[in-house]
């Protein structure tokens, strides 16, 4: 089974989250910060990441930067789900190209139902 690390600071939308997942036979680890997730994805090795952008003690931009750092995750999806806008110029920037970004869902306007298809598309691949 596919594990994905859930790191969102809102415990309803990562329990939304995980659920909508679960639907689809994906398992999920929830954390709330980006050093618990660093510990989390250290031990557990997991499949895909969603992060919320922001996140208590390190933004998540900061933690991406971070996460990306460790050779044994470059490859590992990580999709950003979050409320905070990225202006397009920096979505498509050589920085954020070369972070790996899987894919980018604002919240509210895309469903979880959109996350969860993504996230299945990119395990499945």
């Amino acid at each position: 089974m596919k594990n994905v690390l859930i790191i969102e600071p809102d415990r309803t939308i990562a329990k939304c989250i995980k659920d909508e997942l679960g639907k689809r036979s994906i398992s999920s680890k929830m954390v709330n910060n980006a050093a618990e997730a660093i510990t989390v994805a250290d031990e557990q090795k997991p499949d895909a990441v969603i992060t919320e952008l922001s996140l208590a003690g390190h933004s998540g931009t900061e933690f991406i930067y971070e996460f990306r750092t460790y050779a044994d995750w470059l490859e590992i999806p990580l999709i950003i789900y979050s409320s905070m806008k990225i202006p397009e110029q920096v979505e498509n920037s050589n920085d954020w190209k070369k972070l790996n970004i899987s894919g980018f869902f604002y919240k509210p306007e895309e469903s979880l139902d959109q996350l969860a298809n993504s996230v299945e598309s990119l395990l499945e691949s």
